[in-house]
Formats: C-alpha cells, structure tokens, sequence
C-alpha cells in the first residue's frame, strides 16, 4: 500500500524504496523522467 500511496509514477512503484533511497527527493520531483529513464534502458 505504501508504494502505491506514495508512487507517482511508475517509477515509484516499480522501484519503491529502491528509487527513493538512490534519488531521494529527486525521485519524487522529477518522477516523469524516472520513467522515461527505466523505458529508454
């Protein structure tokens, strides 16, 4: 449930914790190019 709360995006639920904690704050402002990031790779 938290990941899904929490999630903006994709990403967030995609990498849950893992996101976060590498980005931080970042991951939750640009959440959109997180996305766009995982689908390029």
């Amino acid at each position: 449930h938290s990941r899904k709360r929490v999630g903006r995006g994709e990403g967030s639920g995609h990498g849950g914790t893992s996101t976060r904690g590498h980005k931080g704050a970042q991951s939750r402002s640009g959440y959109s190019r997180k996305i766009g990031f995982e689908g390029g790779q």
